[in-house]
């Protein structure tokens, strides 16, 4: 919705492209900034097309109380001192486990306590992530879609380098009722694979392939006769991720 009102495709009613917020979209906003539970406003803060601080600079929400108006100071990365009357004393929990996660010196630290930040994203905490143990229990808080999307990330980082993990992933990607909750279609794995490094174990590989043929039910039946056209632009030479570059 913001990124559909900042574009100014949307007209106001005398026929111009709006690009700032009406009064009542900016109520919504706020509404929905004091009413958002921790772990939604920690992933909103995960981008930056808009960034969260964007939404927050034109919604202008005022904090209902001192715990958000800490929360708020602290997702928009403003001066403690302007956080008053409230202190980092008012931060949520989840946000003060999260800070002293990336404060930690050792992967032990960090895993005791990723211990209680069941709540936070695994890609709030991958950037200070430290070592192969670390990552692994990151690859337990992925999804099967950041599972398919991270293979060579796990492997860069070591996971794969314990047979337990490979078998703890691979049966993962494999998962059939995950992949039909996650209704992934056939391509997404088959890219997956394609692009998987040649050190990726073949376990892997092997449960990517499985979960592209089962993620073959996923794809919707069509009525009536079916007329498939192949696209020869110039733009098919690109990769399926849609990354461009050498």
């Amino acid at each position: 919705v913001f990124q559909m009102i900042r574009s100014g495709k949307v007209k106001n009613k005398a026929g111009k492209g709006r690009v700032g917020l009406s009064s009542s979209v900016q109520r919504a906003f706020q509404r929905w900034l004091n009413t958002a539970s921790v772990g939604k406003l920690l992933s909103a803060s995960i981008g930056n097309d808009p960034s969260l601080r964007d939404i927050f600079r034109m919604a202008r929400p005022t904090p209902k109380d001192n715990v958000r108006r800490a929360m708020f100071g602290w997702l928009t990365d403003k001066e403690k001192e302007k956080w008053a009357p409230a202190t980092e004393a008012d931060l949520p929990a989840a946000i003060l486990g999260l800070e002293a996660y990336r404060k930690a010196e050792s992967a032990e630290a960090q895993l005791l306590i990723a211990g209680n930040l069941d709540s936070i994203r695994w890609d709030l905490l991958s950037d200070a992530a430290k070592g192969p143990a670390v990552w692994s229990m990151l690859a337990r808080k992925m999804g099967p879609q950041a599972l398919r999307m991270n293979i060579n990330t796990l492997l860069r980082h070591g996971v794969f380098s314990e047979d337990a993990m490979i078998d703890l992933v691979a049966d993962r990607l494999a998962d059939e009722s995950e992949i039909r909750r996650s209704k992934q279609f056939p391509y997404q794995y088959f890219s997956a694979y394609l692009y998987a490094n040649e050190e990726v174990p073949q376990k892997i590989k092997a449960a990517l392939q499985k979960a592209a043929e089962i993620a073959c039910g996923n794809v919707p039946e069509l009525p009536g006769p079916v007329v498939i056209g192949l696209d020869t632009s110039g733009s098919m030479g690109s990769p399926i991720t849609g990354a461009h570059g050498n």
